[in-house]
């Protein structure tokens, strides 16, 4: 009778690595997915005066006027070349900070 060879399972360290890892990575994808969310929402507030939506979104969303103005500039990337692959970014595990350097370069 031939003994079957159990593979010895991974370190609780590894495990604990790998869990962690998928975690951040999942969280990364969500705060990304919600970044180009917020700017769509900046976008139906165009109409409105600038100064007033920064005044009301600094009191109400703790969102400071440079803030807001990073989301508009998102919003106009977004609308520019950038809107046919946004399937695409908001599923690449793009960061928050790698969206904020491409838009500027993609706006139209």
């Amino acid at each position: 009778m031939t003994r079957k060879k159990t593979a010895t399972p991974p370190p609780i360290d590894e495990v604990l690595l790998q869990r962690a890892a998928e975690r951040l990575v999942s969280t990364n994808e969500n705060i990304s997915r919600s970044y180009l969310e917020a700017a769509y929402s900046i976008a139906m507030l165009d109409a409105f005066d600038p100064g007033r939506v920064d005044a009301y979104l600094a009191k109400h969303a703790a969102l400071s006027g440079a803030g807001v103005e990073r989301l508009r500039k998102l919003y106009a990337a977004l609308s520019g070349k950038l809107s046919r692959n946004i399937t695409l970014l908001s599923g690449s595990r793009m960061t928050v900070q790698a969206i904020d350097a491409w838009a500027p370069r993609s706006s139209p």
